[in-house]
Parts: structure tokens; sequence; C-alpha cells
């Protein structure tokens, strides 16, 4: 039997269509294959009963043509032939209904027979009885021992035709059952022929049956494993989709990472200006330090004759003048620290003007040996009157309160 190959095309298709289609293609073909076993398994145990069959038949009929033969030639023999012939066919028992009913036939036939036998003997008794008897009486009688005579033979030569009659018959039926015979040998040969050729196909068809089975186990392995592989491929697509969001997610990192890289990396080239104002900011407060200072020795160097006002001449106007000079030192310095920020941030402080160099100069800071402590009041006899007492007390209150201030505006300063 050859088989119908699936036509490839040359298109290009998915895999889980081809495998789809392929599936398809070979279970259509395995049903198909396994409708075409069933029907030969059928055919085969129809062959194997008809071969059964045929050899019960061939066993029955090798049994019959013996009998057949026997028959057919004690039939052409005499009537104690025939009956020995029957005898035979009585010995050996035919199965065949039809020869057992043509046995019985034989049987009451030779039966007859004998009987008419028997009674044509007791004829022949009589008749040569009656010949013995009647030959003294044949010349009285001839007429009537003729017509007697004339009737037994008739009657004889109607039952001899009969039996010839029947003889042929029975060897008509004899031949009959020959050409039945040889044309059951026939069949039963027709029949061993289409058997073996039928086995033959049978055998064929296990075989085509085992490749196909031996294909479709082929097929399923190939499908598994094609199943397996597209089940791989997922389980690699997911991981590589997983990797390149992963991957996604770092170089989205890494750039975000790149940018405070680059926004440390400005910090870190504005941190040298930021150093260098700070630098610049230090110098400028160590500078209003020393000022501070330098004013500080200059305020005791003038508070100090001072605070002895009542020897020293001209106080009023000193102190008149300590004050306007603080005021201006005040005010200058609150000036400073508005105008620092900004210029800071523009890049460090701008160039000190004339007059404030002037007066750095002349605010230059006294040597401590000069510095000497304000002498202790003297004592006099007579008391000091309570309106010079209580203008001393105001102008002890307003320098701790200058002094206070200035030492705050000290401590503020940064320590170089």
């Amino acid at each position: 039997m050859k088989k119908g190959k699936p036509k490839t095309t040359e298109t290009k298709q998915t895999p889980g269509a081809m495998d789809a289609k392929e599936k398809s293609v070979y279970l259509s073909q395995i049903q198909d294959l396994s409708a075409r076993l069933e029907s030969l398994q059928r055919s085969c145990d129809k062959l194997k009963q008809q071969n059964h069959n045929e050899v019960k038949q061939k066993e029955h009929l090798s049994s019959t043509p013996e009998i057949l033969q026997h028959s057919s030639a004690e039939l052409d023999k005499e009537e104690e032939e025939v009956m020995e012939g029957l005898k035979k066919v009585r010995k050996l028992r035919p199965e065949d209904p039809e020869l057992q009913k043509k046995a019985e036939e034989l049987r009451s036939e030779v039966s007859e027979k004998a009987t008419k036998l028997v009674d044509l003997q007791k004829i022949a008794e009589a008749l040569r009885l009656l010949q013995v008897t009647s030959s003294s009486e044949a010349a009285a009688k001839p007429r009537v021992d003729s017509e007697l005579l004339e009737q037994c033979w008739m009657s004889q030569m109607e039952e001899d035709m009969q039996d010839r009659k029947q003889e042929m018959e029975i060897k008509q039926n004899v031949f009959g059952y020959k050409y039945k015979l040889q044309r059951c040998l026939q069949e039963l040969e027709l029949a061993k022929s289409s058997r073996t050729s039928a086995e033959k196909q049978r055998d064929q068809a296990l075989d085509t049956i085992k490749e196909m089975k031996l294909k479709s186990d082929s097929v399923l392995r190939n499908i598994s494993s094609k199943q397996q592989k597209r089940t791989r491929c997922e389980l690699w697509s997911n991981e590589v989709k997983r990797l390149e969001s992963s991957h996604q997610n770092q170089l989205d990192q890494n750039q975000a990472d790149r940018q405070r890289l680059a926004a440390l990396r400005d910090e870190c080239l504005q941190e040298p200006s930021l150093i260098a104002q700070l630098k610049v900011q230090l110098q400028g407060e160590r500078e209003k330090k020393m000022k501070a200072e330098r004013e500080i020795q200059f305020s005791v160097s003038v508070l100090t004759p001072v605070m002895d006002s009542e020897t020293m001449p001209g106080a009023q106007l000193m102190i008149q003048k300590v004050l306007s000079v603080l005021e201006k030192s005040k005010s200058r310095q609150t000036g400073i620290a508005h105008r620092e920020t900004p210029e800071l941030r523009r890049g460090g402080p701008k160039p000190q003007t004339s007059r404030a160099a002037a007066l750095d100069r002349t605010s230059e800071p006294l040597p401590r040996q000069n510095v000497r402590p304000p002498p202790p009041p003297t004592p006099t006899c007579s008391q000091p009157s309570p309106g010079r007492a209580h203008l001393r007390l105001k102008k002890l209150d307003f320098w701790n309160t200058a002094l206070n201030d200035l030492m705050n505006k000290l401590d503020e300063t940064p320590s170089g």
C-alpha cells in the first residue's frame, strides 16, 4: 500500500502552526491506518473462519471420494457387489446427509431387489416346478403355459428395466457428486490461495502498521522534543526580557549616577572657588577682628584719661568725640556687613577705599606696654557732689555697654 506523504509548502510558517498541521496529518493517517487495520483484521477473521469451514469440508469431502468411488465401482458390478459396497458404505458412515439419504435409498433399493430376486427365484422355482409338473400337461395346455411364461418374462423384463434405470440414476448422481467434489476441491484450492494472499496482505499490513507506529513514535518524540524546546525558548525569552528590563534599569541607574556624578563634579569644581571665597571672607573677618582690637585699644587709651575726668580738663569734649567715633565705626561695620554677601557671591570683597585705609592707619593697635589701666580714684577730703556721682555712673554704664558690644562682636567673629 502506498502512503500519501503530506506535501511541504515553501512558505514560512510559525513552528506552532507547523507542529499542529503535522500532528493533524499524522493523526489522520494513523486513524486511516487503524481503520484499514480493523477492516483487514475483520477480513482475516472471516478468512480464518472460511479456512476452518473449508478444512472441515475438505475433511468431510476427503472421505466422500472413497465412498463415491466404492459406490460407483460397486454399482457397475452385480447386485452382490452392490451389497458389499453398501456394507462398506455402512462401515464408513459418511457425514453428508444427502449421501446418507442416498445410501438409505440404495439400501432400500437393494432390499427391494433382494426381495424381487427372492420372488424371481420363487417364480423360477415355481416355473421349473410347473415345467416339471406340467410337462405332462404341456400338450393339453400349451397356450396357457406360454401366456404365463410370457407374462412372467415381461414382468421380469420390466423389473430389469427399472433396475437399470435406477442404476443409471445412481451413476448420474455419483457423477454429480464427483463433479461437486471437484468443484469443492477447486474452491478449497482457491480458498487456500486466497487465504495465503490474505495472510500475505495481513503480514504486509502488519509491517506497514509497525512502520507507521515507528514513524508515529518518532513523530511524537519529535513533537515532544519540539514542545520542550519551545518551553525552553519561552523560558529563555522571558529570562532575556527580564535581563533586558534589568539592563534598562541598570542603564537608567547608570545615567542617574552619571548625572549625579556630573553634579558632584561641578560641585567639586566649584569648591575651590568657594574655598577661595571663604578664605577671603575669613581674611576679612580677621581684619575686622584686628580692627575691633585696635578700636578697643584705642577706646581703652581714650577711656583711661576719661575715667579720671575730674582731674582732666576737656573730658566732656573728649567723650563726645569718642561717641561720634563709635557711631561712625558702627555705621561703617553695618554697611560692610550688608555688602559682604553679594560681594562674596560675585567673586570676593571689593578693595578697600583710601578712607578705610586711613582709618586703619589711624586706628593701629597700640603696644600693650603703653596701655595702662585706669588709676584708682584718689581719696579726697571733700565728698563728690551727687550730680557728679550720677554723671559718673552714667558714663560707667555707657562704657560698660560699649565694651560689652565690642566683646560680643569679637566673640561672634570666627577665630583664625
